[in-house]
C-alpha cells in the first residue's frame, strides 16, 4: 500500500495510484496468460477433464474453456477475456485520472483553508497555452496560485510534437471515454 500515512493529504492520491498498478499488473498477467495459452485449453488440463489433449478453436479473440463441472461444454472465461481486459484499462486510468484531480482538491484546500469547499477543481489537462488560461480562470481559481505554474508545466501542449500523445492527454482521453461513453476494446497485435 501507500508509503503515505493515512493522516498525509496525498494519502489517498497515493492509494489511488496504488489501486492503478494492481489493475495493470492483473492486465499484464492476463495478456501474458492468454499469449502463452490463447484459448485456455492447456493440454494437461484436457487430460485431466478426461478431453483429447488439445482442442484447436479458431474463434478470434474468444477465450473458450472446458468447465470442470461439465467438460463437454465449453464457457468464457471473464478473468481472460477482452471485457475483462477492458475494464482492467478503464479502471486504472480512472484511479490515475482521480488521483491528479484528488492532488488539485488538496493544493485548493490548503488555499483555501476552512473558509469553503473549493467548487470545480480538477487536474488540467490542456493541448494548448489558451486552453490552460481559460482552465486557471474557471476551474482553478480556489487552487494555490504558486502552484500554477508547476500545474502548467505538466501540460501536452510543452511537447512540440503532437501534443495529444503526450501521457496525461491519452490518460485524459482514456478515463474520458471509459467513463462517459463506452469501454474500450483491446486489441492484441
Amino acid at each position: 500500500m501507500s508509503k503515505f500515512l493515512p493522516s498525509h493529504p496525498l494519502y489517498l492520491a497515493r492509494a489511488k495510484c496504488d489501486r492503478a498498478k494492481v489493475h495493470i499488473n492483473a492486465l499484464k498477467r492476463s495478456l501474458a496468460l492468454y499469449q502463452r495459452d490463447p484459448f485456455g485449453l492447456s493440454s494437461k488440463k484436457n487430460r485431466q477433464a478426461g478431453l483429447p489433449g488439445r482442442i484447436l478453436v479458431r474463434v478470434p479473440l474468444a477465450i473458450i474453456r472446458p468447465t470442470t463441472i461439465d467438460p463437454g461444454r465449453a464457457v468464457l472465461s471473464a478473468e481472460r477475456s477482452p471485457v475483462a481486459w477492458a475494464l482492467m484499462v478503464s479502471d486504472a486510468a480512472n484511479n490515475l485520472r482521480a488521483a491528479l484531480d484528488f492532488t488539485t482538491h488538496q493544493l485548493a484546500l490548503k488555499h483555501l483553508g476552512s473558509t469553503r469547499e473549493p467548487r470545480n477543481v480538477q487536474f488540467p489537462i490542456c493541448d494548448h497555452p489558451g486552453q490552460f488560461d481559460y482552465t486557471v480562470k474557471n476551474q482553478l481559481s480556489d487552487v494555490l496560485p504558486s502552484a500554477i505554474p508547476d500545474l502548467e508545466s505538466f501540460q501536452p501542449y510543452h511537447r512540440r510534437c503532437r501534443p495529444k500523445n503526450h501521457l496525461l492527454a491519452i490518460l485524459r482521453e482514456l478515463s474520458n471515454k471509459t467513463k462517459h461513453r463506452f469501454l474500450i476494446q483491446p486489441y492484441l497485435t
